[in-house]
């Protein structure tokens, strides 16, 4: 990105404008003519966050650079000191949308900011609360970083703060990191607690059929791990009719079976068309319309996913919710999260494993025959090096996601992995690491992410005049491809909320 900064008498303006983000940088010196309104500060919208970093140099601050990067390493914004005044505040302000940053300050001579008389500082707020700071920090560094997640949590920041002395005692570093990832995501999906209206710790579960214009043929059951029916309907719903049986059941495993000769879809019988969907504690788990005959789908109650979840796994949980969550809303979707699945964990596993023997081959193989959509990148590299080092979950998510955003790759099959990740049908997922040293000092890593419902789903059907309409694609409520729901031990697919 290209510094458009001009440079009046007393003050420093650098204006930078996209599609995506605000930046404003504003001399702190001018607060009070701002306030006598020469000029008033534009508030951020609803949908941004106020980044504010407060920059006080040192005596020469022609060695200093500022660049806010993504969080797949792309620079956003960047700008000189070179005609900043010396020993003086200068704050940058940037409206940011949500996801996740890095504001990063460098010495081009490799001293810090620290001269004879003083050292200069780095402050930095989002929101009006400070989330990082540098002071009196005397070590000759060349580079100093400061990551923010912004909207993790509820919309605000979520960051922890570390704060470091060195043996001086009087240089103090604050900065923003990105660890407890599995508090972030028991905190974003809490289990369903107190959801249910059922006692003795029961849950809430509803049948919801709407029939076409043969109602006598439908009829559904559901039974548990015994083989005991414990709900059920008969053929006795009349035509049209939408038809809601509730009960309470306890946790455990589950079957649905709902058998109708032509399915509730069948426009070449019908005009108009039904569903059936399944309820548990007031969210929709199983929703259909299409089948032959019969269909059966398996669920659990109380099942808590996030239990067994590691930090990487959450962190790829983290990663993945960011961009579900704001490319739904950009599409004009409610939200749809991603449930972490152990078991498309292990067959990811199994797969990136399988492909550490093949690293250093141009190209990466899908395994076939999974019933999954999935996504595949790899690094190697010397040990210690960037390449040669597992890479933050964030950065290859912007690969998939962000970067396929990008004018030249925003078409079908050119933007596939971001269609997978963002793939609105989809309530599963699971992403795999696996990393081999190859030869001497020499490492390889490899990353699996697999998606249920299964994504990139017929995308033909969505061709007009040669170009795949991906957007009405991959924002359809529901898709017919692959599992609809992780397939277990047993071989059954199991959905669960």
């Amino acid at each position: 990105m290209h510094d458009h900064r001009t440079t009046p008498t007393n003050t420093h303006t650098h204006r930078i404008m996209s599609s995506h983000y605000l930046f404003f940088i504003d001399d702190i010196s001018q607060a009070k003519k701002l306030q006598q309104g020469v000029r008033a500060l534009e508030s951020c919208p609803d949908d941004k966050y106020e980044f504010v970093a407060a920059i006080t140099t040192d005596e020469n601050p022609s060695d200093n650079q500022w660049a806010l990067l993504n969080g797949g390493g792309n620079t956003l914004a960047r700008g000189e000191m070179t005609n900043w005044d010396s020993e003086s505040v200068t704050r940058l302000r940037m409206c940011l949308p949500l996801g996740i940053f890095n504001f990063r300050v460098t010495d081009s001579s490799g001293d810090g900011m620290c001269r004879n008389d003083g050292c200069g500082s780095v402050v930095i707020t989002l929101d009006g609360v400070e989330i990082g700071k540098m002071e009196n920090d005397n070590s000759k560094w060349s580079t100093e970083d400061f990551p923010v997640n912004i909207g993790i949590l509820t919309g605000k920041a979520a960051v922890t703060t570390s704060t470091t002395t060195t043996p001086t005692t009087t240089s103090t570093t604050t900065t923003t990191t990105t660890s407890n990832w599995c508090e972030q995501v028991r905190q974003l999906f809490p289990m369903d607690e107190g959801a249910s209206p059922c006692k003795d710790g029961q849950h809430r579960v509803e049948v919801d059929v709407l029939v076409d214009c043969f109602g006598e043929e439908t009829s559904w059951e559901i039974k548990d791990r015994k083989g005991d029916v414990v709900m059920s309907l008969g053929n006795e719903i009349p035509a049209f009719t939408q038809r809601s049986v509730v009960q309470c059941l306890p946790e455990g495993k589950y079957e649905f079976t709902i058998e109708d000769q032509d399915g509730l879809k069948n426009p070449d019988h019908c005009k108009e068309t039904g569903h059936y969907k399944v309820y548990v504690n007031n969210k929709e788990l199983i929703a259909g319309d299409r089948f032959v005959q019969s269909k059966t789908h398996h669920f659990s109650i109380g099942a808590d996913w996030t239990s067994d979840m590691t930090e990487r796994d959450c962190e790829w949980a983290i990663a993945h919710h960011v961009r579900r969550k704001r490319n739904h809303k950009e599409n004009g979707k409610e939200y749809r999260s991603l449930k972490w699945s152990e078991d498309i964990y292990q067959g990811a596993k199994n797969w990136a494993n399988r492909l550490l023997d093949s690293c250093e081959d141009g190209g990466i193989e899908h395994e076939k025959g999974t019933g999954y959509s999935e996504n595949l990148a790899k690094n190697h590299g010397t040990k210690g090096t960037a390449m040669g080092s597992r890479i933050a979950a964030d950065n290859i998510a912007w690969r998939f996601s962000e970067r396929e955003q990008q004018p030249e790759m925003d078409e079908w099959p050119l933007n596939a992995h971001h269609t997978a990740l963002n793939w609105y049908p989809s309530r599963y997922f699971a992403c795999a690491d696996a990393e081999r040293e190859i030869r001497d000092n020499y490492v390889c890593h490899v990353q699996v992410c697999r998606y249920a419902t299964c994504g990139n789903c017929n995308m033909a059907s969505f061709k007009k005049n040669g170009v795949v309409d991906f957007k009405k694609a991959f924002m359809s409520d529901t898709s017919r491809c692959g599992k609809y729901c992780p397939e277990d031990s047993d071989g059954d697919e199991v959905c669960y909320n």
